[in-house]
C-alpha cells in the first residue's frame, strides 16, 4: 500500500551511527550499514536532517563472533550481502508491511548462507558467525527484525526507554521462565552464550519480527551487547533523553 502523502512530506529524522573497540578487546568485531534513502540506495551517514521517503530508510547492526578475527569477517560478510540485497530490490514505492517482513526475512536467509559459504571455504574461518538486527523505518512505524542478542530500544519522552526485542539467548530464555530479570541478564556470567546466529551451518537461523510504532519526538536505537552489557537500562535511558530524531518541521 502506498504511504500517504503527508506522512512521508514533513517528516524528518535525524541518523547517527558509531562503533568503537572498547577497553576489553583488541580488535572490533562490530559492524553496521545504513541507508537513509532506500529510494537511491546511497549508503552513507550524514549529519543533515533528511527527510524520509516512502520507500524507508534501512539501519543494520552485526556483532562478530569466533576464532582469530573470523567475528569480524562474519559480520562483515552480513552487511555486504544486506545491502546487496536491498540494492537488487525494484523499490518504487513503500512495501506493505507483510511485504517488508518478508523481504527482511530474504535479506538475512542470504546472509547468513553468504557466511556459511566462506566458512566452508576458508578452513581459519570455521566456526564464525554474528549476530544481527536491522530496522526498516518507514513513517510513523519501524519493521525490526534480528536473530541473537543484539537489541532494538525504543525512547519515548512520555514514557521513557522501552526494551523491543527478545535475546536469542541462554540467559533470556530464564528471563522469560521468571528466573532472572532483565538487569540481572545482562551481567549474568553466562550473557554472551547465544542460542541463534547467522553462520551457524547445522542451524538455519529464526529471525523473529516486530512493528514499533513511532511518533515525533521517539528515538530508536539499535545496538550490540558491547553496549546494553556496559551500560544499565537507566544509563541509556538518560543518554537518548538528550534529544529526539523525528521532527515535524513547522511548513512542509
Amino acid at each position: 500500500m502506498p504511504q500517504p502523502k503527508q506522512d512521508t512530506a514533513r517528516t524528518r529524522f535525524r541518523l547517527q551511527a558509531m562503533t568503537d573497540v572498547g577497553l576489553v578487546r583488541t580488535h572490533n568485531e562490530d559492524n553496521f550499514i545504513v541507508c537513509p534513502n532506500l529510494a537511491d540506495r546511497r549508503w552513507y551517514l550524514s549529519d543533515t536532517p533528511q527527510r524520509l521517503q516512502p520507500q524507508g530508510c534501512l539501519l543494520v547492526v552485526a556483532d562478530g563472533m569466533g576464532g582469530t578475527n573470523a567475528g569480524e569477517v562474519a559480520s562483515a560478510l552480513a552487511i555486504e550481502s544486506i545491502q546487496k540485497h536491498f540494492d537488487a530490490l525494484p523499490l518504487t514505492d513503500r512495501p506493505d508491511e507483510e511485504r517488508a517482513t518478508e523481504l527482511m526475512r530474504q535479506a538475512i536467509a542470504a546472509a547468513h548462507q553468504t557466511i556459511v559459504q566462506e566458512a566452508r571455504q576458508n578452513a581459519e574461518q570455521a566456526g564464525m558467525g554474528t549476530t544481527l538486527i536491522m530496522a526498516w523505518v518507514f513513517a510513523q512505524k519501524a519493521l525490526i527484525g534480528w536473530v541473537g542478542d543484539s537489541r532494538a530500544y525504543l525512547y519515548q519522552p512520555a514514557s521513557g526507554l522501552r526494551l523491543l526485542t527478545s535475546d536469542h539467548s541462554l540467559v533470556w530464555e530464564m528471563v522469560k521462565a521468571g528466573t532472572l530479570t532483565p538487569e540481572e541478564a545482562d551481567v549474568h556470567p553466562r550473557s554472551n552464550i547465544i542460542t541463534q546466529s547467522l553462520g551457524n551451518g547445522a542451524q538455519a537461523p529464526a529471525p523473529d519480527f516486530i512493528s514499533c510504532p513511532l511518533a515525533p519526538g521517539d528515538r530508536l536505537l539499535l545496538c550490540t551487547d558491547g553496549l546494553n552489557n556496559m551500560v544499565p537500562h537507566t544509563g541509556i535511558e538518560k543518554i537518548l533523553q538528550q534529544g529526539a530524531i523525528w521532527e515535524l518541521p513547522a511548513s512542509s
